[in-house]
């Protein structure tokens, strides 16, 4: 048979061709190599995989099959819950259950005696539902799960170390450095302390002793001193130097009287008056005698501050030493230097004009010409004296006169024309100083402005818009006035006052408004002014 089926390939091939469509990964035609030659496979030996039927004659079969597969038997549930977890799952596979086999009962008690011996507490699970962002990690050492709370069951695993009995005196290396550093600190600081002792920097000075001090003064504050007068004054008149809340002379005690000294209540109310009366008199008969008014003893304090502040008359002060140093200074100067007084500058001593002496002066200009230099130099020149004054104003006039033409290249001479002559006329249609003068007084000039009501000026503008309407309805009125007044007086000059068509004209509105002679025109008016 498979001579006879080669012989009937190697017929088909030698007819038909070797070349079979050429498809690619994704199912698809192959766009450079549509067709390839296998005519060198008809040749090839068969297979027994080739002519197997298989077990599973379609893909979906093959899945399915896994899925049940995958399923594990009931006989998983190790904890009795009623179903297989994949806690379950992973015991029984770690045990060697393989998968759809069915766990026996020796292998069950061989389970159960590992969990209770603790295996199960080797492995760790959950770790699925974290994925990679868990917050820390987990490993394995030795068998031991290790995470951020049990690292110290690590030391079960590893034995003791033989010096981990003994406790050091210090934990770290950072411990023993800083004892160190304090040790040497404070040994030093011992040794400056004791060097310092025998050697001071600094010795004491004695305290300072005041005049009039004393040592151990009776009173060190002014409170003790005033206690001391308050006692004084408090004996003096008559009492204890230290008060106390009771009375002795009121204080009648509860010891029985045979016959007492006053026999009431009353009585004793009235002696008790009658001798704090008298104690008060002469209480003040007593102090009467060295009693000072305040405002003497006011005065006297006064004074006293004010002698105490004076100064020593021979002192020496700041406005003493100043006139010192003046009187000195000027007798200084006028021993050694002698005075001379001031003279002002006079130019009338000089063989020169001032004005020739300033920066700057060229006697010959460079555009003058040879006459205007003759004329300059026979021209007779004024002292500078007179050449200003007024007494010398009719010579200059005189000499003026009597100069011949060139003397206006002199601008310091004063001539007629430039000092009186008068001004330019003015121009033609100008208007002249006194117009627009009315009994004396100037009128002022009229704007357009000048008509207008006083809300045109307001700063508000609903003032000046309400404003604006009133004038606009007024002047409405005004023209319908008008119109009215010149229908009425063409009527009349057409036809008569009393015409059949001039009443008719003048009732219409009237009647519309009432009939009242006016009333439409009076009704028109008021509700303009309303809207007004």
């Amino acid at each position: 048979m498979p001579s006879l089926v080669g012989e009937a390939l190697d017929d088909v091939v030698a007819k038909h061709g070797g070349q079979v469509p050429h498809y690619n990964i994704f199912g698809q035609r192959h766009t450079r190599v549509p067709f390839k030659d296998r005519a060198h496979l008809a040749l090839a030996e068969s297979k027994p995989e080739w002519t197997r039927r298989p077990k599973h004659s379609t893909c979906t079969d093959l899945l399915s099959a896994r899925r049940r597969a995958d399923v594990p038997d009931l006989s998983y549930d190790v904890d009795g819950d009623g179903g297989v977890g994949p806690v379950d799952h992973f015991i029984c596979r770690q045990f060697g259950v393989g998968v759809g086999d069915v766990v026996t009962s020796e292998r069950r008690q061989q389970i159960v005696q590992a969990l209770e011996d603790g295996w199960l507490d080797k492995h760790s699970f959950g770790h699925d539902r974290a994925g990679p962002s868990r917050p820390f990690p987990v490993k394995q050492r030795n068998g031991k799960i290790v995470t951020v709370d049990n690292a110290h069951e690590l030391g079960e695993v590893y034995p003791p170390h033989p010096r981990s009995s003994v406790q050091p005196r210090f934990a770290t290396e950072r411990e023993l450095r800083i004892h160190r550093k304090h040790e040497v600190t404070s040994r030093n600081a011992v040794l400056n302390a004791s060097w310092h002792a025998a050697n001071p920097s600094h010795v004491p000075e004695p305290p300072t002793a005041q005049e009039f001090m004393i040592q151990d003064p009776r009173f060190t504050q002014i409170a003790q001193r005033r206690e001391a007068y308050r006692q004084v004054a408090r004996e003096e008149a008559g009492l204890d130097p230290i008060g106390s809340a009771v009375n002795r002379e009121e204080n009648v005690g509860l010891g029985y009287r045979e016959r007492p000294e006053h026999a009431t209540k009353t009585d004793l109310a009235e002696a008790r008056k009658q001798q704090r009366t008298q104690q008060l008199v002469e209480t003040r008969a007593q102090a009467e005698k060295t009693w000072v008014p305040r405002d003497i003893l006011y005065g006297v304090a006064d004074h006293e501050l004010y002698e105490s502040r004076r100064a020593d008359p021979e002192s020496m002060t700041l406005t003493k030493l100043k006139n010192a140093r003046k009187i000195e200074n000027i007798e200084y100067q006028m021993a050694h230097f002698d005075r001379e007084e001031p003279q002002k500058p006079s130019f009338g001593k000089q063989e020169k004009p001032w004005w020739t002496l300033r920066d700057g002066y060229v006697d010959e200009p460079a555009s003058s010409s040879r006459a205007t230099a003759r004329a300059r130099s026979e021209a007779p020149t004024l002292p500078a004296s007179v050449a200003h004054s007024d007494e010398s104003r009719s010579q200059r006039v005189a000499m003026h006169r009597d100069a011949p033409a060139t003397m206006d290249v002199y601008p310091f001479l004063a001539t007629w024309h430039r000092e009186f002559a008068p001004g330019a006329l003015p121009e033609h249609n100008q208007p002249r100083v006194f117009d627009g003068v009315v009994g004396g007084v100037k009128q002022a000039a009229s704007y357009s402005t000048d008509s207008e009501p006083m809300h045109h000026f307001s700063s508000f503008e609903a003032i000046r818009r309400g404003g604006a309407q009133a004038a606009s309805l007024q002047q409405q009125l005004a023209a319908t006035e008008d119109e009215d007044r010149a229908r009425t007086w063409r009527n009349y000059t057409k036809k008569g006052m009393f015409a059949e068509e001039a009443d008719a004209t003048l009732a219409a509105p009237d009647a519309a408004a009432g009939g009242a002679p006016g009333a439409s025109r009076a009704a028109s008016k008021s509700s303009c002014l309303a809207g007004a």
